[in-house]
């Protein structure tokens, strides 16, 4: 699911990491696949490689896919994503999963009717708390000036 999450558009991941936050909220023997390294197989001798993950995807056989050596390091990296409602929904794994009366379940109906036009609705409309701003004592009146000559070694300005 979390593998699927890093191809889907932004609804999609979203809907992956709300079901992702659901399961290892049911199954809190899971949150060991949140906090081990990815890469980090359960024995050494086998890993099969730094920074490799071991499970293996095309395997039919659950108890043979090595999916419990592995980690979920695409929710790690789905923290990272361009979408500013994805990676703020990967902050809900961040909390402590394993206590049921802080956590509540991600309501997943919310997230189905989820568009490209309702995430873009959302974050225009959203107030922001800082402003980007950009301050110079003198506006810039051109891309590159002459004096910089110095930076631009061996090209003609």
């Amino acid at each position: 699911m979390a593998r699927l999450a890093l191809s889907a558009p932004p609804a999609g991941a979203m809907i992956a990491v709300a079901f992702i936050h659901n399961l290892i909220r049911r199954h809190p023997s899971c949150m060991v696949l949140l906090d081990r390294a990815p890469g980090a197989a359960a024995d050494s001798a086998e890993a099969s490689g730094a920074g490799e993950d071991v499970f293996d995807e095309h395997e039919q056989d659950p108890s043979k896919c090595r999916a419990v050596e592995s980690s979920l390091w695409e929710v790690l990296r789905l923290r990272n994503h361009y979408c500013p409602q994805v990676s703020a929904l990967c902050t809900v794994l961040d909390k402590d999963l394993i206590d049921r009366q802080r956590t509540n379940e991600v309501d997943l109906d919310v997230l189905l009717s989820t568009s490209y036009s309702a995430l873009f609705k959302q974050e225009v409309e959203r107030k922001l708390r800082q402003v980007p701003l950009a301050f110079y004592q003198q506006p810039p009146s051109k891309l590159f000036d002459v004096n910089c000559e110095a930076d631009f070694c061996g090209w003609q300005l």
